[in-house]
């Protein structure tokens, strides 16, 4: 079963019938939450109905953070809700051994499936010398603040060598 969050009441409400369907399916599958804010009830009511849930989570969701850019919403959003997930699901997935460790408090039963790059299998082949660094940024718009951090260092960094901050 593959659903986005809920976005709207609506879809909040469309939530409670994927719920209700769940029995007809192998296993549930829910990334960070089946809902943005709020308390697990989706993952509660699910494990309710004895269907396997599955958990996978890649970021630290469990640390309470107030976002500059919805920092209202952050009152929401219960921290203590992942460890009530891991507690819940029949398997917990991760994404660093971070999280397994912390995951495992709550549920012996974690996979780890890396989510960065393994620079020992993927290296870095050589190329051709630039001019100016070049670097990305992979970030969201609740995460900005990191990146104007970065554009301060970045224009300082342009008194040193050839370095472009746009």
């Amino acid at each position: 079963m593959v659903e986005n969050w809920p976005t709207s009441r609506a879809s909040f409400v469309r939530r409670f019938s994927v719920v209700n369907a769940a029995r007809q399916y192998d296993a549930v599958y829910v990334f960070r939450e089946a809902a943005l804010l709020g308390p697990p009830l989706f993952e509660w009511l699910i494990k309710r109905k004895r269907v396997p849930l599955v958990f996978d989570f890649d970021d630290a969701i469990f640390v309470s953070y107030r976002s500059p850019s919805n920092g209202y919403l952050s009152y929401l959003k219960f921290a203590a809700k992942t460890n009530t997930i891991c507690r819940l699901a029949s398997h917990v997935m991760v994404g660093n051994p971070y999280l397994a460790d912390y995951a495992r408090q709550f549920n012996p039963r974690v996979t780890m499936i890396p989510t960065t790059i393994d620079t020992e299998k993927y290296t870095v082949q050589p190329k051709d010398a630039v001019e100016a660094p070049l670097i990305g940024w992979t970030g969201s718009f609740s995460t900005v603040q990191h990146l104007d951090t970065l554009g301060r260092a970045c224009r300082s960094w342009r008194n040193v060598s050839a370095f472009d901050c746009e």
